[in-house]
């Protein structure tokens, strides 16, 4: 009959053999008794037999079968056995790794030395604190890593724990491989070995941080005293003493200041009951000193001590919660200070009677102010207004006030005023905002508004302040202004030097073809338009008003036109505006175009240049005929313009024309284009050589 194959199983509990289970102490599992491990080897022969068995008598027929089933049941025994061992070095082997990480991950380093101080062995926590590898450590003295100044203090230890065998304790500074001193707590006993030899075993722990701890809290200690011993605050500690119903009965002085003594007069008071002497009885310090010892909350108050008259600032506290009844007093004299604040208090009545009379000063200011001023919410209706801005507007205070402000403007400057609002609430502030207001008499009234956003007072909501100044007459001034410029032919230009911004009026867009705002707002949009030949001069002629070598700025160049041609300008100005360094900040001027002058100079240079050819060369060859003068006689021209053709044919420009002739260049181009178009002529040369040919002027 064949043996049955191996299965896996699990071993059923161990039993005696009356069929209890093993017992167990401790958690662990008690050794196979032989009996009950019969018993489960039989028990688990039953269980692989086939199902057709029915008991164990069927299956002993004979002697054979006998011996057959002992060997099986002996074979179950022997597998159960080896099961039960390789459990066992399964639980030996756990524990062994779990001592492992307790020795090598402890939080403390572990290290055993041999009598002569050589490393034996070391935990991984130790040899991190020493900073080097585990290996490397054996067989290495101790002392290597000992701090020489400790040295003895090492050393006295061992022997003392050699001699006596009982547990020493030292803290030493030791050194960390390539690293600083480090303090560490150490503790030492002796054990023999396994060849019976002495062996040290030692546990390390990094105290540094401990340490530093402690000599910070020996320096505060050092400030506590010195700080104690020079305020000038008196400061005591005294013991307060209940009765049995938590009364106060004794209050007596532990420690105080030279402060304290020169301020309460309490000589050799310590350890004394204060409640014997006069300061106590003067001041309620009793029951408030129990009351803080009893309850841990500081109080703070000025008396007045009466047997002396002077006044006292106390502040008590409970400052150890370890000892609840010492309660410490900081005492400070301050009977200057209360003589001081009568007279302030004087002062301020004083005060406060000038600033009522300085408010309604205030207020008549703020009234007839020669600007308005209103206060807005945050909303846009007005709050409060003076009675300068009701006059702009011809209306009363109750007519105005809780109205939307908007609602006084035409619709657009209301526009412009909504979008600058918005602005407004976001940056803080809005500047020279130009609004057209209407009066209650339907006028229209420019103005010029500046506000600001101001925090509340006294939990009120945030406002906005704003001046109204009337600019009926600058528009009117600038208007002629704009009239004036336009009649001469001129463009503004304001620079502001340092950010760089530029502000060109509609003429000086015009003169380069351009609307207003298509070129950029910064200088550099527009250096990017002047000619590349014309920099330098410009550049030099600006550098010098900045500096301050001469008061005016004046020069000519080129600036690229829309059209793509280029435009011949006279750029005059000076600087407006200085900082307190005399530094520039701000620059204006004038723009004007002076391409036609500019031909006119070329076209006057090329034709003095051909006079003065023909006069050098007179004499010389056959005077040539006279030009055709078209059949115009000089009786057609009129007296003044016969002046300009002089002056013309002398080599004047329009402009020199018009300072001899004491009138405007403009004028004087004028006569010019009136004398081409009767005489027939097309240039400035062909009036030189009619006016050469008809002896107008001195060959």
């Amino acid at each position: 009959m064949p043996s049955p194959q191996r299965k896996d199983w699990s071993p059923v509990p161990n039993r005696t053999e009356k069929g209890a289970p093993v017992s167990r102490r401790n958690g662990a599992r008690e050794p196979f008794s032989v009996p009950g491990l019969r018993g489960q080897a039989e028990a688990a022969l039953l269980a692989r037999a086939a199902p057709s068995v029915t008991g164990r008598g069927d299956l002993l027929i004979d002697a054979g079968e006998r011996a057959l089933h002992e060997l099986r049941v002996h074979q179950i025994e022997l597998e159960m056995q080896n099961e039960e061992l390789r459990r066992r070095q399964v639980e030996l082997h756990v524990a062994n790794m779990r001592y492992l990480d307790l020795y090598d991950l402890a939080p403390v380093g572990y290290c055993t030395l041999s009598e002569g101080g050589q490393i034996l062995q070391v935990n991984q926590t130790a040899a991190s604190l020493l900073g080097m590898e585990r290996n490397a450590l054996v067989t290495l003295p101790f002392t290597r890593f000992v701090l020489s100044d400790d040295m003895d203090s090492y050393y006295l230890m061992c022997r003392a724990l050699l001699k006596t065998g009982q547990s020493q304790h030292a803290e030493l500074r030791m050194v960390r491989q390539g690293a600083m001193a480090f303090w560490a707590e150490m503790a030492c006993n002796v054990s023999q070995g396994a060849d019976g030899a002495p062996v040290l075993r030692l546990v390390l722990c990094d105290i540094s941080e401990r340490k530093r701890a402690e000599a910070e809290q020996a320096r505060s200690d050092a400030r506590y005293r010195a700080l104690f011993s020079s305020i000038d605050e008196g400061f005591c500690l005294v013991d307060m003493v209940f009765d049995a119903d938590d009364q106060p009965v004794e209050c007596r002085l532990v420690e105080a200041n030279s402060s304290f003594v020169q301020q309460t007069g309490l000589v050799d008071a310590q350890g004394k009951n204060l409640c014997e002497l006069a300061l106590l009885h003067d001041l309620p310090w009793f029951n408030v000193l129990g009351s803080v010892a009893l309850t841990g909350q500081a109080v703070r108050f000025e008396r007045c001590a009466e047997s002396s008259k002077r006044w006292y600032d106390v502040h008590a506290f409970r400052c150890d919660p370890a000892q609840a009844h010492q309660v410490a007093v900081l005492l400070r004299d301050i009977t200057e200070r209360r003589a001081r604040e009568s007279e302030r208090e004087k002062h301020r009545l004083e005060l406060e009677e000038q600033v009522e009379g300085r408010t309604r000063q205030f207020l008549d200011l703020y009234d007839q102010a020669p600007c308005g001023y209103h206060s807005l919410g945050l909303d846009g209706v007005i709050t409060r207004i003076n009675k300068t801005g009701l006059a702009l507007l011809g209306y009363t205070g109750q007519e105005v006030v809780g109205q939307d402000i908007a609602d006084f403007m035409t619709p657009e400057s209301a526009r412009i005023f909504q979008a600058a609002f918005d602005r407004l609430l976001q940056t803080g502030s809005s500047r020279n905002l130009d609004l057209d207001f209407i009066c209650k008499d339907g006028a229209i009234r420019p103005c010029l508004m500046n506000s600001d956003l101001v925090a509340g007072v006294a939990r009120e909501l945030p406002l906005i302040q704003s001046t109204l100044v009337d600019i009926s007459e600058r528009k009117l001034h600038a208007q002629r202004l704009e009239l004036a410029l336009m009649g001469a032919d001129l463009g503004l230009w304001d620079q502001q030097i340092v950010s760089g911004e530029l502000h060109l009026s509609a003429r000086a867009f015009a003169l380069l073809g351009y609307q207003e705002g298509e070129i950029g707002p910064r200088m550099s949009d527009y250096d990017k338009l002047v000619h590349p030949d014309d920099e330098p001069t410009r550049d030099a002629a600006f550098n010098a008003i900045k500096t301050g070598e001469v008061p005016y700025y004046r020069t000519e160049y080129r600036l690229r036109h829309k059209e793509g041609h280029w435009v011949w300008v006279r750029s005059q100005g000076r600087i407006v505006a200085r900082d307190e360094h005399a530094r520039p900040v701000r620059a204006a001027g004038t723009l004007q175009d002076i391409s036609q002058e500019r031909q006119l100079q070329q076209e006057g240079a090329d034709l003095l240049q051909r006079i003065e050819s023909l006069i050098a060369g007179f004499g010389k060859l056959p005077e040539p005929p006279p030009p055709p003068v078209h059949g115009h006689q000089p009786t057609a021209i009129g007296a003044r313009e016969m002046q300009v053709l002089q002056l013309i044919a002398a080599g004047c420009t329009s402009a020199e024309v018009g300072e001899r002739l004491h009138i405007s260049a403009s004028t004087a181009a004028t006569h010019r284009r009136n004398l081409m178009r009767k005489l027939d002529l097309h240039s400035t040369a062909e009036l030189t050589r009619y006016a050469v040919a008809h002896q107008l002027i001195a060959s």
